[in-house]
C-alpha cells in the first residue's frame, strides 16, 4: 500500500469511527494547533516537512504531558527507541494495520474516560 493511499484510507476509517480531524502540514502547525485545542490523541509520520516527530513530541509533551502520541514511521529511520524515550505511546514501521491504529485510539479513549 503506497503511502498517500495509506492516509487517505486511515482518515477515511477515522471518520468512519467518528473521530474529529484536524490535519497539520509540519510541526510548527501541529504545536500550534495542540496548543489552541484540546486533542485526545495525536497521530503523524516521523518524517515532517522541515523536521522529524521527535520535535513535535518534545513540543507537545512540554504543556501537554498526557496526551498519547503515535507515530507511523514510513521511511524506517531506526528512531523508534528515540521517539518512545521523547515521549511517543506507539511507534510504528509502515505498513501498519489501519484496525491496530482505530484500536490503540480506542483504547487510549477509555483510559482517559476513566
Amino acid at each position: 500500500m503506497e503511502k498517500s493511499f495509506f492516509r487517505e484510507k486511515l482518515i477515511q476509517e477515522l471518520v468512519i469511527n467518528e473521530y474529529e480531524l484536524i490535519l497539520a502540514t509540519d510541526v510548527i502547525e501541529a504545536t500550534q494547533l495542540t496548543r489552541k485545542n484540546s486533542f485526545e490523541s495525536i497521530i503523524a509520520q516521523f518524517s515532517l516537512q522541515g523536521s522529524d516527530a521527535i520535535e513535535l513530541i518534545l513540543n507537545v509533551k512540554d504543556f501537554k504531558k498526557k496526551t498519547p502520541i503515535i507515530i507511523i514511521d514510513f521511511k524506517k529511520s531506526n528512531m523508534k527507541h528515540e521517539a518512545l524515550k521523547a515521549g511517543a505511546t506507539s511507534f510504528f514501521d509502515f505498513p501498519v494495520n489501519i484496525k491496530t491504529i482505530i484500536e490503540l485510539l480506542n483504547k487510549s479513549l477509555e483510559c482517559v474516560a476513566i
